[in-house]
């Protein structure tokens, strides 16, 4: 099996060990939707944010381009009217839905797996056609300002009872990409798959001025998802707009 097929197939069997998804983080993009509304969660990994949707009252697609993660999202819950889950680019939503979703959910530090400015915001751009007016879009990702202001090259380690998680940033001078190193140890076999990637470091003004450009009428930043105010010195970036 390829090393990189490994890695991401042991990522998503430890997902929710590596990257549990606590109460406010599940809440966060339900305060601005009403009950009953069709929520999309895109890059929803195994499913638990978007089960939990699901069952406070909405309908919920989660989709990811990951067919392992999907794999076991549909093992571990239920679909029915309410819950789905569909392997699927999120560079197509615009193609495969039209405006029909009361709220997006993009959490997980998605946004910089897209190849750079020009596709988030096109991105964005779908998301923005498929949403029906006065709903939000809610995104997580990494503040790179802070990450290129302090030239930080290393991650918290996530540190389980199952699994070891070590996260790396090599970034090359006047450059907008960063080689991310992920390095899983398994701690039930001891073996150790690592796997590097390229992910764009987008700025948070440009972010927010697309956001902008784009037709979102309000938007809010935070350092956290309990909404503490945004200040730029928090490691990730919780973004919501409305159109």
């Amino acid at each position: 099996m390829d090393q990189c097929i490994k890695f991401y197939n042991a990522l998503a069997k430890y997902y929710d060990d590596i990257f549990p998804a606590p109460l406010g983080k599940k809440k966060f993009a339900l305060k601005n939707i009403e009950k009953g509304g069709f929520v999309l969660d895109i890059g929803c990994s195994t499913g638990e944010t978007t089960e939990y949707i699901s069952s406070q009252g909405y309908r919920a697609l989660g989709i990811d381009l990951d067919q392992e993660m999907i794999r076991i999202a549909k093992d571990r819950y239920k679909e029915s009217d309410t819950l789905k889950f569909e392997v699927m680019d999120m560079k197509t939503i615009a193609k495969s839905f039209g405006e029909e979703f009361n709220g997006i959910v993009c959490i997980g530090n998605v946004l910089p797996h897209l190849g750079g400015k020009s596709q988030i915001k096109e991105f964005l751009k779908g998301c923005y056609e498929v949403l029906k007016k006065d709903s939000p879009l809610c995104i997580q990702t990494i503040n790179f300002d802070k990450v290129k202001r302090e030239h930080i090259k290393e991650l918290p380690l996530i540190d389980g009872p199952k699994v070891k998680f070590e996260r790396f940033y090599s970034i090359k001078p006047d450059s907008d990409i960063v080689k991310f190193t992920g390095r899983i140890t398994d701690k039930e076999n001891n073996e150790i798959l690592e796997n590097t990637v390229d992910l764009f470091m987008l700025e948070n003004e440009e972010l927010f001025e697309m956001l902008k450009e784009i037709g979102f009428e309000k938007s809010w930043s935070y350092d956290d998802f309990n909404r503490s105010t945004y200040t730029g010195n928090a490691l990730p970036l919780i973004v919501e707009a409305i159109k």
